[in-house]
């Protein structure tokens, strides 16, 4: 039942169509669709940027713009008119009605849509699509989409961990998307597999430590030490922006006084107890430090008692085998992947540390050839999204 019979039901109140005050909204193009991403968190896509990236070169070839709409303080997805903050809801409802489509979230915008009869993709995640759908518009016309609930039932409540509307497949929702605007599907793939640090929306930039340092000073940088140690490119770096420190080996405590106003974290790769002075006199200077480890969590259970007064060794997550057996026996020149996480080495860029090793640069942000995916590729396996092209 939709929420709308219930609360007529409850009330006694007949439900009839809602007149919508339309306020005029100038534009400087007319065909366009409109896109609105961001509700109560439960709802939020965190793959909305795939599927623009997936139609916006339909939509281009078309002539057809897109208009993202939501409130002034709401992320801004690459490729879209923003128009977050700068419409009042009569004019979001101009603008709604004039839309050869619209495609985002359960929201109140998807129900003022149906009211125009506008084609809709929508997500549904935490109740089911009949019970908060729009309650007016030709279904036909409407491509609705939530996760699976035949084995498992929404959870109905204000958050989720993880959120279920991430199992949705971004590809489905493109393709939904050029189906009603009767643009031609040219998504050949499928996703295999997502990582949990794929959706941030901040990109993760390793610097590799080389015998020149080239790399632009930019605030946020991690200093990979543990890859190649070289406390003259630490140095070189520190002096000019924020940087964390990934090492394994101790490094030089006169070099971390010295710039510890620009070292923001240090990570220290725990691998037996060789390294608990340097951490002690680290955590002394009032640098903050975060022990990791890549060790079995049997090896990290006898390494606590060393450690206890220098907080807790963290495990590296690792890929669980089933997921990774299914990767691997996938061939192998079907197989591409995007990451979130860069590594900067002298002028390269490169996706992870494989592609770092075989001097493979990147171009970011397209899908790169998996390769081989074994050894290091999977080191980085949470800020991947892997697909499968047919």
């Amino acid at each position: 039942m939709n929420l709308i019979e219930r609360y007529a039901l409850s009330t006694g109140v007949k439900i009839g169509k809602p007149f919508i005050y339309e306020k005029f909204f100038p534009l400087p193009f007319h065909k366009y669709i409109t896109f609105q991403p961001i509700s109560k968190a439960v709802k939020n896509y965190d793959y909305w940027q795939d599927v623009l990236d997936d139609i916006i070169p339909a939509l281009e070839e078309a002539g057809i713009r897109i208009l993202q709409l939501g409130g002034k303080d709401e992320h801004k997805f690459n490729g879209p008119v923003h128009l977050q903050g700068l419409t009042s809801l009569n004019q979001a409802a101009y603008l709604l009605n004039r839309s050869m489509l619209h495609i985002g979230v359960d929201s109140f915008q998807a129900h003022i849509a149906g009211s125009f009869n506008v084609p809709i993709v929508a997500l549904y995640s935490n109740s089911y699509v009949q019970n908060s759908k729009p309650y007016w518009g030709d279904a036909s016309k409407q491509i609705l989409l939530s996760p699976d609930f035949s084995k498992k039932k929404p959870s109905f409540s204000s958050q989720e961990n993880p959120k279920t509307v991430n199992s949705i497949k971004s590809e489905i929702i493109s393709k939904a998307a050029l189906k009603l605007l009767g643009l031609k599907d040219t998504i050949n793939y499928e996703t295999v597999f997502v990582g949990k640090q794929y959706s941030n929306t901040m990109m993760f930039s390793n610097v590799c430590p080389s015998n020149s340092p080239k790399i632009k000073a930019i605030n946020g940088l991690e200093v990979r030490m543990d890859l190649d140690f070289n406390e003259q490119f630490l140095e070189a770096i520190a002096q000019r922006c924020q940087v964390a420190v990934v090492t394994d080996k101790a490094i030089s405590l006169d070099l971390l006084r010295k710039y510890k106003a620009n070292i923001g974290m240090l990570f220290f790769m725990v691998k037996d107890n060789t390294g608990l002075d340097f951490i002690k006199k680290t955590i002394s200077l009032g640098i903050k430090i975060n022990l990791i480890s890549s060790l079995k969590q049997e090896d990290i259970d006898k390494l606590k008692i060393d450690f206890y007064e220098t907080g807790m060794i963290g495990k590296l997550p690792e890929i669980d085998e089933k997921t990774r057996g299914e990767i691997e026996s996938m061939p192998s020149n079907s197989l591409k992947f995007k990451s979130n996480k860069t590594y900067l080495k002298e002028d390269g860029v490169f996706y992870n540390k494989n592609k770092m090793d075989k001097n493979l640069g990147a171009r970011l942000p397209e899908y790169q050839p998996v390769g081989e995916a074994n050894g290091s590729f999977f080191d980085d396996f949470q800020f991947y999204k892997i697909i499968k092209e047919s």
